[in-house]
């Protein structure tokens, strides 16, 4: 009887839940956006966008720590973003920026950095009245993520506004060998 007791126990905790509460939070979130993107263009009103939005903002209010919380606020930038090409208004843009620059600033290590940074950039220069700070952005892709993904694109927007920087390459760490340890290659170096 006590085995059978542990056994529906354990099968009704998995029923339950997972393990994973801001991964599935998250999944959700996700979900959300992928019905947003299969409503017909015409049918996506600022609700259905908030909604989203919310989903979003749920998994980073309730998990901020979790592996997700920077997928979460990359992805709350991007719906303001897309809900800012429909309704034209500058707060949607904003908003956008802030969930990018918070995204950088928690989590400077995050894959999405460099790509909220060039984002950011983007909103801001469309926005007019803050080409520094949008300069301020991308001279921070190639410095900090000079071997990143988005460093090509931060150049090109540099060189759009007058400015031209290359990526700064990481200087490599030279490996001392012990000579006891070299090997003749076929060009004769050791």
């Amino acid at each position: 009887i006590l085995g059978i007791a542990a056994v529906l126990a354990v099968g009704l905790s998995a029923l339950a839940g997972t393990d994973d509460p801001a991964g599935d939070l998250y999944k959700e979130a996700k979900e959300s956006y992928d019905k947003l993107h299969a409503m017909p263009k015409e049918k996506r009103f600022r609700h259905h966008f908030q909604a989203t939005i919310d989903d979003f903002h749920k998994v980073e209010d309730k998990y901020p720590k979790s592996y997700v919380a920077d997928d979460a606020l990359y992805m709350t930038g991007q719906v303001y973003g897309e809900l800012y090409e429909i309704s034209r208004l500058r707060s949607d843009l904003d908003k956008a920026v802030s969930a990018y620059k918070n995204c950088t600033a928690r989590f400077p290590k995050s894959n999405y950095a460099d790509d909220c940074l060039v984002l950011q950039a983007k909103a801001l220069l469309r926005i007019g009245k803050h080409e520094d700070a949008a300069v301020a952005a991308l001279k921070a892709v190639m410095t900090d993520y000079a071997t990143g993904d988005m460093s090509r694109e931060a150049e090109v927007l540099l060189a759009r506004q007058g400015i031209r920087v290359s990526a700064a390459a990481p200087s490599p760490t030279p490996t001392v060998v012990p000579s006891a340890q070299k090997k003749r290659t076929s060009g004769g170096e050791a």
